[in-house]
């Protein structure tokens, strides 16, 4: 949230109105999320692997578009709320965001396969 309210920059009025649709929209795309990874473990019982391939590859597809489809519509949501300049940096500001913590994450991870003196590289 701070990272976000930096980034964008809001007011305390924007943050008062922002927030709440912005947590509606991270309920949506956790559910989302949930939901693919569901289809993927129930997934893993078929024993044909081109059966597999074939689910997965359409579940992917329904994935993206439900994806498309509440990014558009949350943007508009942010407009209603934002300005048009900070309702446009919110995806770019939680993109940066995931960036900045996955390269904190693995840069941890690296740390502590040093300290251990595991030097094996990744395949």
């Amino acid at each position: 949230m701070q990272y976000l309210s930096q980034k964008l920059n809001l007011s305390a009025e924007e943050a008062e109105k922002f927030w709440p649709v912005y947590k509606n929209y991270t309920k949506e795309v956790e559910t989302l999320i949930a939901e693919r990874h569901n289809k993927r473990q129930q997934d893993k019982e078929l024993s044909d692997p081109d059966d597999i391939a074939r689910r997965n590859m359409d579940n992917d597809l329904g994935y993206e578009k439900r994806m498309y489809d509440i990014k558009s519509r949350y943007t508009n949501e942010f407009q209603r709320v934002l300005p048009a300049r900070k309702a446009g940096a919110v995806f770019k500001s939680e993109r940066e965001f995931r960036n900045i913590m996955i390269n904190h994450l693995n840069n941890q991870r690296l740390n502590r396969i040093n300290q251990r003196g595991n030097f094996r590289k990744r395949p």
